[in-house]
Formats: structure tokens, C-alpha cells, sequence
């Protein structure tokens, strides 16, 4: 009878072991199963990815919208506590000569919306000496986020730190070195009361520029009809989804996409293609029309 009780015992724990290990077997993955799971992980990453990306680009685009929007409010309040006088556009970095290591020493003389040069500015040091800084209190309103461009020294050799300035000032608002090349007169309108042509929504006067191509606080583009107008005497960026950022006189801010991409080659390029040059007569409908002097 015992002999009995204990194979009943025993087929019944059999049976509990058998029933708990075909219950696991359902439960687990097979190797197949398992990389059927990881493939389709994968192929969802890569459809999800690019737009994810593209999100964070336009947050990132939103951000510099802004700091855009920040600037010409500054611009405007500074205007308005001068009696219409814009703030200078100038480059007021001076040669004084070459220092014992061979490298050129430079001297800051002078006022600007930004004294400082974007390649070789380690620090926001001159940008809070700012014509605008003031009215923004805060310097990384002249960085776009999405510039990951990096500062060089003197001999050109890019070093780890990040640019400290991503934008810069329409050539034709309070620019001293904007001048008439025969007659060396001055172009840029130096009061606000005088921007008339094109009217205010119209005007530019912030932009991101591209950031093999920045360095003064000055953004270069002449109009149709004089021979400076046939190229791009400065590049604007495309890092917010092949476009940028572009700021206006009556206090608004627009993102343009370009219709060309834009590889910067040197200062005063001639436009690329059919297109490119289509995106530089966009912008140059934004300054005075050729014959325009400042008044």
C-alpha cells in the first residue's frame, strides 16, 4: 500500500515538473523569435529617427527665432532711447601689429551691436560690452543653438570651443564701412526714421549667417544694378533645415528656406546655380534699391 501511495506521489510530482516546464517552454523566446523582435525594433528606429531629428531641429529653430525676436526688440528700444539713432554696425577690431610670438595683436576701438570677432571670440567678454546688451541682458541671444561651429586662433587652426555669436546685422543699417566705391560715400541709414524703401516689414536686419563665412558683426549684400549685387559678399547659414533665421525692421521674425544649398568657397562668391542666385535676389529685395544713400 505504501509502495502504491509513493508511485502516485511520484507520477504526480512527474507530472507537476512536466507541466511546469512545457508551461516555461511557452513562455520563452526561440532564437528566431527573438531576432524577428530585434529586426522590427530596428526597422521602427529608422523610421522614427529622422523624425525625431526633425523635431528637435524645430524646437531648436524655435529657440533661435527668439533670440532673433530678443535682438530686434533690443534694437528697437535703443532706437527709441536715442531719437531714432540705429546702433553702429561697425567692426571695431584694429591691428596695432605683430607681438613677440609672431601673431598680430589686435586692439578693440570703438562701439558696436558686436565689438567682437565671431572666429576668434573665446568668450562673451566683448559681446556684454554690446551697444544692445542692456536692453537683452544675456549673451546667448546672439548664439543659434544649432551652431556647433567652433572658434580658431590667429593662424587659423580651429580650437575645442564653441563660437560665442551666430548672427549678424544687415550692412545697410549704421554701417561706417558700407560706402559708395568711387564716390566713398556713406550707404547705410543711420535713423530709423529714414527706412522707407523697402518699408519696415520688409527690411532686414538680423540673420544667421553661415559659419564658415562669419567674422565681423556685419552682413554684406548689395543690390541689383551695382556690381557688388552679382554675388554674395557674405553666406547665409542653412543650418535650420537648409534655411535660416531672418529678423525685420517692424519687430518681426520669418524662417526662409533656401531654395539652394549653401557651401560657403570664399567672401564675394558668385552664386552657385540658377537657384542660389534666385535666394540672393529673395534677400537683396530686402535692402534699399541700388542709388540709395544714407540720409
Amino acid at each position: 500500500m505504501q509502495l502504491i501511495e509513493h508511485n502516485i506521489r511520484a507520477e504526480s510530482q512527474r507530472k507537476k515538473i512536466a507541466d511546469e516546464a512545457k508551461n516555461h517552454k511557452l513562455l520563452a523566446f526561440t532564437l528566431i523569435e527573438l531576432l524577428v523582435v530585434i529586426a522590427i525594433i530596428g526597422i521602427l528606429a529608422a523610421l522614427l529617427l529622422p523624425s525625431l531629428n526633425k523635431s528637435i531641429e524645430q524646437g531648436k529653430t524655435i529657440i533661435c527665432l527668439n533670440n532673433l525676436k530678443s535682438l530686434q526688440l533690443a534694437w528697437q528700444l535703443y532706437a527709441d532711447d536715442e531719437n531714432g539713432k540705429l546702433p553702429l554696425n561697425n567692426y571695431v577690431i584694429k591691428l596695432k601689429g605683430t607681438g613677440s610670438n609672431g601673431n598680430d595683436e589686435l586692439s578693440y576701438q570703438g562701439e558696436s551691436w558686436a565689438p567682437g570677432d565671431a572666429r576668434y571670440d573665446t568668450t562673451t567678454e566683448k559681446l556684454e560690452r554690446s551697444l544692445l546688451f542692456p536692453y537683452v541682458k544675456s549673451t546667448s541671444v546672439f548664439k543659434c543653438p544649432s551652431d556647433m561651429s567652433t572658434v580658431e586662433n590667429s593662424v587659423g587652426e580651429k580650437i575645442p570651443k564653441p563660437r560665442v555669436r551666430s548672427v549678424n546685422m544687415n550692412i545697410w543699417l549704421a554701417c561706417d564701412e558700407n560706402i559708395e566705391e568711387t564716390t566713398k560715400k556713406k550707404l547705410s541709414i543711420y535713423n530709423i526714421g529714414n527706412i522707407i524703401t523697402p518699408k519696415p516689414s520688409q527690411f532686414f536686419v538680423f540673420i544667421d549667417t553661415h559659419e564658415d563665412a562669419i567674422g565681423d558683426p556685419t552682413f554684406g549684400i548689395y543690390p541689383v544694378g551695382d556690381l557688388r549685387g552679382e554675388y554674395w559678399v557674405d553666406l547665409p547659414a542653412q543650418r535650420h533645415n537648409k534655411g535660416a533665421n531672418i529678423s525685420f525692421v517692424d519687430g518681426h521674425v520669418e524662417h526662409w528656406k533656401w531654395k539652394a544649398v549653401k557651401i560657403f568657397k570664399s567672401h564675394k562668391q558668385p552664386p552657385a546655380n540658377p537657384n542660389d542666385k534666385k535666394d540672393l535676389r529673395r534677400l537683396q529685395s530686402c535692402i534699399p534699391p541700388v542709388g540709395a544713400t544714407a540720409e
